[in-house]
Order: C-alpha cells, then sequence, then structure tokens
C-alpha cells in the first residue's frame, strides 16, 4: 500500500475504475463530440447499474458549475453521466470511431481520459450526495483539488 500517490495516480484509479461508459456510450454522441452545437457541456448518460437520479436542475447545476471551473472532462458514477466540454476536448472524428469500434469496450473512455489529460485539461470526478456534489479535480501540473458544490 502506497502512503503517497500522484496526482495521476489518483486521477486513474478514479476515472478508470468500473463502472466507466463503455465504446456504445461514446458513439453515439461522436457528431456532437466532433461538432458541438454550442458552448455548452455534453451531459451523457450510461448504464452504471445503480445510478441515482438527478433532477434537470441539478445536472443543470452541475453543468454550469464544472463549465465555470474550466473541467472538460467529469465522471459522476452514481448519477450515470460523463460530461465532456467538446470545445476544449477536440478530438478527432477518425480517433474517436476508431476508440467506439468495439461497443461494449472501456477503450474508448480510457482514450477520453488520456486526451485530456495529454493536453492539461482539467478532468474531475464528482460524488453526489444529498446536500450537494464533491468533486476531486484532477490537473496535470497541480495537485489534487477538492471542492464541494452545495445544492439549494
Amino acid at each position: 500500500m502506497k502512503l503517497f500517490e500522484n496526482t495521476e495516480e489518483k486521477m486513474k484509479e478514479a476515472m478508470l475504475s468500473y463502472p466507466t461508459p463503455l465504446g456504445r456510450d461514446i458513439k453515439k454522441r461522436i457528431p456532437e463530440l466532433i461538432n458541438p452545437p454550442g458552448a455548452s457541456l455534453l451531459a451523457i448518460r450510461y448504464n452504471t447499474g445503480n445510478a441515482s437520479n438527478l433532477t434537470d436542475i441539478e445536472l443543470n447545476y452541475l453543468e454550469a458549475s464544472l463549465k465555470d471551473l474550466g473541467i472538460g472532462l467529469a465522471l459522476c458514477k452514481d448519477c450515470g453521466y460523463f460530461i465532456v466540454d467538446p470545445l476544449k476536448m477536440k478530438m478527432d472524428e477518425e480517433k474517436l470511431t476508431n476508440l467506439t469500434a468495439n461497443e461494449e469496450s472501456t477503450i474508448a473512455w480510457v482514450g477520453l481520459v488520456r486526451n485530456a489529460w495529454d493536453n492539461g485539461i482539467a478532468i474531475a470526478s464528482v460524488d453526489n450526495y444529498l446536500e450537494g456534489f464533491e468533486l476531486k479535480v484532477y490537473f496535470k501540473t497541480q495537485k489534487l483539488k477538492k471542492i464541494f458544490l452545495k445544492k439549494s
């Protein structure tokens, strides 16, 4: 057991451990990831098996908060959403298509996480609580940052 892990190891543990989105979850949204409809984030639902429900108001609040914090990729496992800022991510259509070829694999998700990390884009894991959202924000060049977003 390690007492101290670097930020990348912590990020991998949070973002790549089960359950994560599958190729099919990303494949159906490739057009929006390549040519975003606007300046908004994309909240994409995926099957976690035991997801808690977010109201539209809670989801909109989370999206707006992530946008304000400059986060390009977020994963909320207990809600069953991953949230992407396609303007920050700038993914290549051919690369995304290849990554999503196996619809049952998580390799496309790994590709999104790797793209964000390699390009210095902020990544967040999100835990949903009754009182609010706890974000663990990972930056390539900084220490882990924890943020609590209180629900009104």
